[in-house]
């Protein structure tokens, strides 16, 4: 029996200033893959300001210690990706416990939000929605934004392709989703934890496995590889959905600004219906 390969000898996000180099190299070879890349600078003092406009997020992820930042930046980057319009019907996919809906719909950003989780009670009780994301029950053409923060990685099976025909289903025509960060490495690898039952995770089969060897017990998440994006997600975007990859190219910059911070945001996977 081979040994276990272990998270931290090969998750990027440990360490990403020491890693630059081996995402570019991942944003070279989407292009060669032909998909759409748009290369982007965070406005480091525009993403401060906004810390303090929505002091709640801020808050709420100080709980989170080395990722405080890490999680205040995946909101305030799809902010940016979704340009609100106070006529927006908006969903926040995965959301769990988040406030980021709440600040929206109460700061009239947007005219209304709905927050999906499966840990919700099952069905749709006021802009509660408990349900499988691929699975919404929602009618067609009935959202206009959706984002999802620090959860694709974690649809296990075939859930992060059927979350893509539910959006091109739900969004209205010029609607858009977000998600990010879009969890790329060198390597096609699922990660699990031993803290798990392995007989309950859907493993890919021609992925690497990897072993967690931090205090989160998370069960499944998957890192594409350049290709395996191309081949599994890109290539197969349902009719009526445009897909580009936004690369932040300065982000060792911001890792600089909040030195005490594990940011690892490179990518951004956005799809327009048209």
């Amino acid at each position: 029996m081979s040994a276990k390969i272990y998270l931290s000898e090969v998750d990027m996000t440990k360490e990403p200033l020491r890693y630059y180099d081996d995402f570019v190299d991942i944003k070279d070879r989407l292009i060669e893959y032909g998909i759409d890349v748009v290369e982007e600078e965070i406005d480091i003092d525009e993403f401060k300001s906004w810390l303090k406009e929505f002091t709640r997020i801020n808050t709420q992820y100080q709980a989170y210690g080395e990722v405080h930042i890490e999680k205040c930046l995946e909101h305030y980057l799809s902010y940016k990706v979704l340009d609100f319009k106070t006529t927006d019907i908006f969903m926040d996919i995965a959301a769990s416990g988040s406030q980021y809906a709440d600040d929206l719909y109460y700061g009239k950003k947007v005219k209304q939000t709905y927050v999906l989780d499966l840990s919700y009670p099952e069905g749709i009780h006021g802009n509660k929605i408990g349900a499988n994301a691929g699975d919404t029950k929602l009618p067609d053409e009935f959202i206009d934004k959706m984002g999802m923060h620090c959860a694709y990685e974690c649809f296990e099976g075939k859930a992060d392709i059927e979350y893509l025909s539910e959006a091109q289903r739900i969004l209205k025509p010029k609607g858009r989703f977000v998600i990010l960060p879009l969890y790329l490495d060198k390597t096609y690898f699922n990660c699990t934890s031993d803290k798990c039952d392995q007989k309950n995770v859907s493993f890919d089969e021609d992925a690497a496995k990897v072993w967690r060897d931090d205090v989160y017990a998370v069960p499944f998440a998957r890192h594409y590889s350049a290709k395996i994006f191309y081949e599994r997600i890109f290539k197969n975007l349902p009719k009526g959905i445009k897909g580009k990859i936004i690369f932040y190219k300065n982000l060792p910059e911001l890792m600089k600004e909040f030195d005490d911070q594990r940011v690892y945001c490179y990518f951004a996977f956005v799809g327009e219906k048209i």
